[in-house]
C-alpha cells in the first residue's frame, strides 16, 4: 500500500501519457523505451521523496516538501497539457535554451485562455492534496527515514533539473521530466552556461493594435502566398520552354504567370526571410522593430480578411511557434500539429499538408489572405519512392560525386513541385480559386559548392538568395495597369520585400491613410505600380530573429551586390546583370557607395565562423 502511494503520481503521469500519445510511443525503438524507462525511474524518486517528506506529521520541512509536491504537479501538469493541446508535442529544454521570457509559456495561456487554463490546475491541485493527505494517513515515516527523505528533497528537486531526458522527435520520456529539465535549460541559458546561451531566436511579437481598414481593391481577390523552402531559381522553370522538367507541374498548369526572373532574398536562413516576407522589412532592421511590426495577418484580419497559415515545418524549429503565438489568424496549422513526429528540419511529407489544406479550405471564407509553406526541400531533401525521380544518380553523397546530392535535391523540388500543382489544379476549379492571386517564391536557395559552401545559412552568394517568383492572376482579378506593371518587372532586380506591400495592394489597404505611415517605412514596393527609385538595401543573415552560424552580410541596390562572409578579406561587389552567377568581382570602386552602406550598417566585415 504505501509504495503504491509513492509512485501513484508517475503511474498518472505514465497514464496521462499513454492516454495523449500512445500510438507514438509504440513506435519507439529499443533504445527509446530505455530512456522512457529511465524518465519513469526519475520521475518515481521526485515525487515519491516529496510525498515521503511531506507524509512527516512534525517539522517545518514537511511544509517546504508539501508545497513542492502539490504546486508543482499542478503547475507541470496544466503547462504540459495546455503546451500540447496547442502544438501536440511537450515542452522541453531545447525550447527553453531560446525561450526569451520565462512568463511566455505560462502568460500565452493565462492572457489568451484564462479560464480554461485554471480548470487545466484546479483539478490537479486537488488531485495533489487528496495524494498528500493520503500519503499522511497511510505513510508512517520513522524520525530517521523522515530526515533522510528531507536532507535528500532539495538535491532530488536540483537534479531534477539538469538529468538529461530524450527531447528530440520522439520525446521518449515522461511529460514531468521534460518540463522540469526544461527549467534547468532555462537556467543554464541565463548563467551563459551553454553554447547556445548568446545566440538569438524570435521571442513573442509584440505589435501594436491596429485601426480598422477599409479595403478598396478594384475587384473581389483572395491571395495566396505559396512559400517554398530552399528552391533556388535556377531548379524551377523560368521561362516559356514547354519541354521544361524541373517544375513542369505548375508550370504547365499556370501557363500565363507572371515570372520574376531575378527574385533575390535578403538573406539565406528560413527564419530572417519569413520575418522579411511577414512584416515587409529588411533583414537587417532592429530586433525590437521586427517583433514589433503588424504582420501581413494582422494587417489583413482588420482588412476583414479570413486568414490562414499552413506549413508543412516542424514549428519547434528556431522558436517559430514563439513567432506565430500572436499572428491573427483564423487557421494555423504546421508540422508537429499534423504529426509530432514531423521531422525537425524537413516537416511534415508536403502530401499529408496538403491533404489538410485542401480540407480546410472548404468553407473557408472570402476575402482571404493564406500562406501555404512548403519545407520538404530542406536538407536531406525529401523524396518520396512512390513519385518520379527523374534526375539520376541520385543520393545524399557531397562532393565529389555533387551529381548525387543535387539530383535528390531536383528530385524534391520536382515532387513537392507536382504535388503542389495537383491541389492547386483542384483549388482554380472552385469559386473562391478563380478569385484568388497567387504569389510564389522561396525563402532562400541552396548551394551546392559553387563558391565552396554547401546548404545554406553562411553566405549571401547568388546561389543561396536567387529564389524563384512569380505572381498568377486569373482573369478579373487585376486591372490593364496592374497587369501591365507585373509584366514589366520580369526582368527586374526585385527582393522579398517587395512582396508585403503587393499583398497589401492586393488586399486594397496599400493606400488605407490609417497605415500610411507605416507604408512610408517600408523599404519595398507594390509589383502592381510602375517601378520606383530604388534604395542601397541591407542584407544579412544575422537578424534579430536568428543568429547567423557564420556571419555575412551585404548590400543590394538593383542589379549591383556587395556582400562578405566571415573571413574574407574584403566585400565583393558584382553585377548581376552580367554576371548572375557571381563568378567576376567588379572593382572595388564600382561599389564604393555601397561599401559605404554596409560599413556604416555593419561596422566592420563578417568575422565569425561556425
Amino acid at each position: 500500500m504505501q509504495v503504491g502511494v509513492l509512485l501513484a503520481p508517475t503511474a498518472a503521469w505514465l497514464c496521462w501519457d499513454l492516454s495523449r500519445r500512445g500510438a507514438v510511443l509504440r513506435q519507439l525503438e529499443a533504445k527509446y523505451f530505455a530512456t522512457y524507462a529511465l524518465s519513469l525511474l526519475e520521475s518515481a524518486v521526485l515525487w515519491g521523496t516529496l510525498l515521503y517528506s511531506a507524509s512527516r506529521r512534525r517539522g517545518t520541512v514537511r511544509f517546504v516538501s508539501a508545497a513542492l509536491f502539490v504546486l508543482g504537479l499542478a503547475f507541470v501538469g496544466a503547462a504540459q497539457a495546455r503546451f500540447h493541446d496547442r502544438y501536440n508535442v511537450y515542452f522541453n529544454a531545447d525550447l527553453a535554451v531560446w525561450f526569451g521570457r520565462p512568463g511566455d509559456l505560462f502568460g500565452l495561456s493565462l492572457r489568451q485562455e484564462v479560464t480554461r487554463q485554471l480548470w487545466t490546475m484546479a483539478p490537479l491541485l486537488l488531485l495533489g492534496l487528496g495524494w498528500l493527505c493520503l500519503a499522511r494517513r497511510t505513510l508512517r515515516p520513522t524520525r530517521r527515514r523522515a530526515r533522510v527523505a528531507h536532507a535528500l528533497m532539495p538535491a532530488v528537486v536540483v537534479l531534477s533539473l539538469f538529468i538529461p531526458t530524450q527531447r528530440f522527435k520522439y520525446q521518449a520520456s515522461l511529460p514531468d521530466t521534460l518540463l522540469l529539465h526544461s527549467g534547468g535549460g532555462l537556467i543554464r541559458a541565463r548563467l551563459g552556461l551553454t553554447k547556445k546561451s548568446k545566440e538569438v531566436r524570435s521571442r513573442r511579437r509584440t505589435p501594436s493594435p491596429l485601426p480598422r481598414l477599409t479595403p478598396k481593391a478594384p475587384a473581389p481577390r483572395n491571395v495566396l502566398l505559396v512559400i517554398l523552402e530552399s528552391v533556388r531559381a535556377d531548379v524551377t522553370c523560368r521561362d516559356a520552354d514547354p519541354d521544361c522538367a524541373l517544375t513542369e507541374a505548375t508550370h504547365r498548369l499556370l501557363p500565363r504567370r507572371h515570372l520574376l526572373r531575378q527574385m533575390r532574398a535578403l538573406a539565406s536562413s528560413t527564419a530572417v526571410s519569413h520575418a522579411v516576407l511577414w512584416t515587409g522589412l529588411g533583414s537587417a532592421a532592429p530586433r525590437d522593430t521586427l517583433h514589433d511590426a503588424p504582420s501581413l495577418f494582422d494587417l489583413a484580419k482588420v482588412a476583414g480578411f479570413h486568414t490562414a497559415l499552413w506549413s508543412s515545418q516542424n514549428e519547434m524549429f528556431g522558436n517559430m511557434w514563439l513567432w506565430q503565438a500572436d499572428l491573427e489568424l483564423d487557421r494555423l496549422v504546421t508540422g508537429a500539429r499534423l504529426d509530432p513526429l514531423a521531422d525537425f528540419y524537413m516537416g511534415v511529407p508536403e502530401r499529408t499538408l496538403l491533404e489538410r489544406v485542401a480540407r480546410d479550405q472548404q468553407g473557408f471564407g472570402e476575402p482571404f489572405l493564406a500562406v501555404v509553406h512548403m519545407s520538404n526541400a530542406h536538407f536531406e531533401y525529401y523524396v518520396d519512392p512512390a513519385e518520379p525521380r527523374p534526375f539520376q544518380p541520385e543520393g545524399l553523397k557531397d562532393v565529389p560525386e555533387r551529381p548525387h546530392l543535387f539530383n535528390r535535391y531536383r528530385n524534391s523540388v520536382h515532387q513537392q513541385d507536382r504535388l503542389l500543382a495537383r491541389w492547386l489544379e483542384s483549388f482554380r476549379r472552385t469559386e473562391p480559386g478563380q478569385r484568388t492571386v497567387i504569389l510564389y517564391t522561396s525563402d532562400h536557395a541552396e548551394a551546392f559548392r559553387e563558391h565552396d559552401q554547401l546548404g545554406h545559412g553562411a553566405s549571401l552568394y547568388t546561389e543561396e538568395v536567387h529564389v524563384p517568383g512569380f505572381v498568377d492572376a486569373p482573369e478579373g482579378t487585376l486591372t490593364r495597369a496592374e497587369r501591365e506593371a507585373l509584366v514589366s518587372k520580369r526582368e527586374a532586380f526585385l527582393t522579398h520585400v517587395d512582396f508585403f506591400p503587393t499583398i497589401l495592394d492586393l488586399m486594397g489597404v496599400l493606400d488605407e491613410p490609417r497605415i500610411a505611415e507605416h507604408v512610408a517605412r517600408l523599404p519595398g514596393r507594390s509589383l502592381l505600380r510602375p517601378p520606383l527609385a530604388v534604395e542601397p538595401l541591407p542584407m544579412t543573415n544575422c537578424s534579430g530573429v536568428w543568429s547567423c552560424a557564420a556571419e555575412s552580410w551585404g548590400v543590394i541596390q538593383g542589379s549591383r551586390r556587395l556582400h562578405a562572409r566571415a573571413g574574407d578579406p574584403a566585400f565583393g561587389c558584382f553585377d548581376l546583370a552580367h554576371d548572375e552567377a557571381e563568378k567576376q568581382p567588379l572593382p572595388a570602386e564600382a561599389c564604393s557607395d555601397l561599401t559605404a552602406v554596409a560599413l556604416q550598417r555593419f561596422g566592420r566585415l563578417p568575422i565569425k565562423r561556425p
